[in-house]
């Protein structure tokens, strides 16, 4: 005992000593971060950001959200609790206070009343709005077009909505009219002018009309893309033209939409690209893959993913452990050892550097270094980081005592 006291003491002491030391140093490197960085920085505090829009990108401050410029000055104070992620559509933004949702305009006037339990973006200038427990839509001037008498309902697209009433769905045009009557179980968006239904359990397609054209038969369907929709029957997936007629038999156990006439499925736990007639695009199987966009697919061997081109070949080697879906402004982001960076068609152009990042969006994108900041396409910072002390403190105890847990 006499022995493991002074000892206990002198490892007690040691600790204290070095947290002393630690937090010295760190703010040391706070003070000389702060007087010699030549950027611009973020407002002191910002914990979470979008992407820019209109000129504008949204920033949280203890939880509370507002707007600033590409100068990182506040141009909207940070006063409401949620913000529509998308950002400025035509000058005007969906935000959240006191527990319901409006619209403001770029200078923060509010343009519609916070009047709303839930509300989405406008398109094709209507939103989509929820008073109380029922569905309805506006226009920009926040008038109500559409009464919220739905139970259920989604946004405009091609020019009529789904609705549920009544616990069955149909379709709305931009009037309010019932062009096709709430008699589905199920429905999803048009496209290419067909929509899927679903009735008893089985799913089919209706034309504009409202018009059964491909029968009920199937387990579940997606939209046509380029003439052939993909569809699921006894749990394999195939292809039909809009007459019905299977073009690709069911033989797949996942499946996507055509992309510049070519397809990518998955069957036996390995993927692959067809063509419209079934047979195989690019000679190669991988273990992983995504869609084409612009030409390139990202693709796995083994657990790390590359880019290929429409050939099939690698154009960057497989070396990442995620590479995202397609391109933005020319870039996708990556990620390798647990840190994020963007990659061009050719490879790497920004290092994986960060904790996280976003798309880029008109020119800068999100990232986060520990706290969010903006960097410009070479990976050179615009909007610097900028938590506050007290952040600092915070994080920086929490690494000191996750450390001692161990």
């Amino acid at each position: 005992m006499k022995h493991i006291l002074p000892m206990f003491k002198k490892s007690a002491f040691l600790k204290i000593y070095i947290f002393i030391l630690g937090i010295s140093i760190l703010l040391v490197g706070i003070l000389i971060y702060s007087i010699n960085d030549p950027n611009i920085k973020m407002p002191a505090g910002a914990s979470k950001a979008y992407g820019f829009s209109n000129g504008l990108a949204a920033i949280a401050i203890d939880d509370k959200w507002g707007y600033i410029d590409k100068t990182g000055k506040v141009i909207i104070p940070c006063e409401f609790s949620d913000v529509d992620a998308t950002g400025f559509v035509d000058g005007i933004v969906l935000v959240q206070k006191s527990g319901k949702w409006g619209y403001i305009d770029k200078t923060g006037k509010v343009i519609i009343p916070y009047e709303f339990d839930a509300a989405a973006g406008f398109v094709d200038g209507i939103s989509l709005v929820r008073k109380d427990v029922k569905w309805g839509y506006i226009n920009k001037a926040g008038k109500l077009i559409i009464p919220c008498e739905f139970d259920d309902a989604k946004s405009f697209h091609g020019g009529l909505a789904a609705i549920k009433k009544d616990n069955r769905w149909g379709f709305v045009d931009k009037t309010g009219k019932i062009i096709i009557p709430c008699k589905f179980d199920a429905i999803a968006n048009f496209q290419e002018d067909f929509a899927g239904v679903e009735s008893g359990g089985k799913w089919g397609f209706i034309n504009k009309a409202g018009n059964l054209v491909i029968q009920y038969e199937f387990d579940e369907v997606w939209g046509f893309t380029e003439g052939l929709a993909c569809v699921k029957k006894n749990g394999k997936l195939g292809y039909v033209d809009k007459t019905g007629k299977v073009i690709i038999p069911f033989e797949f156990d996942g499946a996507y939409g055509f992309v510049d006439n070519v397809a990518l499925v998955e069957k036996n736990g390995k993927c692959h690209f067809i063509d419209r007639t079934g047979r195989l695009a690019i000679p190669y199987e991988y273990d992983g893959a995504g869609i084409f966009h612009e030409g390139f697919a990202r693709a796995k061997i083994g657990n790390k993913y590359g880019l290929i081109d429409k050939t099939g070949k690698f154009v960057v080697p497989c070396e990442f452990n995620q590479i995202d879906v397609e391109l933005s402004e020319g870039l996708i982001p990556c990620e390798k050892d647990g840190y994020f960076g963007f990659m061009d068609k050719k490879g790497v152009v920004i290092p994986c550097r960060y904790n996280f990042v976003y798309d880029f969006s008109e020119g800068l994108a999100v990232v986060y270094a520990g706290y969010p900041g903006f960097i410009d396409k070479t990976g050179k910072w615009v909007l610097r980081p900028n938590p506050t002390w007290k952040q600092w403190f915070h994080d920086f105890k929490e690494a000191w005592f996750n450390k001692f847990k161990k």
